[in-house]
């Protein structure tokens, strides 16, 4: 499986939300810690099928692949073309996912894929509402949610 930008945000997503390190990662492949580091920077451009495995079991994920081929649909040769060039856009689509899991048996919450310095920024922002407002709970974390919600 080739190893895009939406591949690399997908495995972070869910390596935060199942609240894993990246060694216990690596140690679950059977690769050293610098294996993730590769994968997550870019430099790894491919999954052999039992790497692929292995993480969607360890992180409860899992990749769609289409083949050569399968026949795909002009809209989600489109979706993906979209997703892969706008960030935003596989944001909408992420939460899109996440809603029609909810919909289905399963609860499952999907976080929202933060770059390190956005994640910075809002937790830079939380403490200095928090501080601002200490009296006000309710008011700190309304403010929370609208930051990770934009």
């Amino acid at each position: 499986m080739d190893v895009t930008d939406n591949t690399r945000g997908i495995i972070l997503q869910a390596i935060r939300y199942k609240g894993v390190t990246q060694t216990a990662l690596a140690e679950k492949m059977g690769y050293g810690k610098a294996w993730v580091s590769k994968l997550l920077n870019g430099s790894i451009k491919r999954l052999s099928d039992s790497d692929v495995e292995k993480i969607e079991d360890f992180l409860g994920i899992r990749f769609f692949v289409v083949t050569e081929n399968a026949k795909v649909s002009g809209l989600a040769v489109e979706l993906s073309e979209a997703a892969e060039k706008d960030p935003e856009f596989l944001n909408v689509l992420t939460e899109l996912a996440r809603y029609q899991s909810l919909a289905s048996e399963k609860r499952v919450f999907t976080p929202r894929y933060f770059e390190t310095k956005e994640m910075t920024r809002i937790g830079q922002e939380i403490i200095r509402i928090a501080f601002a407002d200490e009296d006000k709970p309710g008011k700190v974390a309304r403010e929370v949610l609208r930051l990770v919600s934009e």
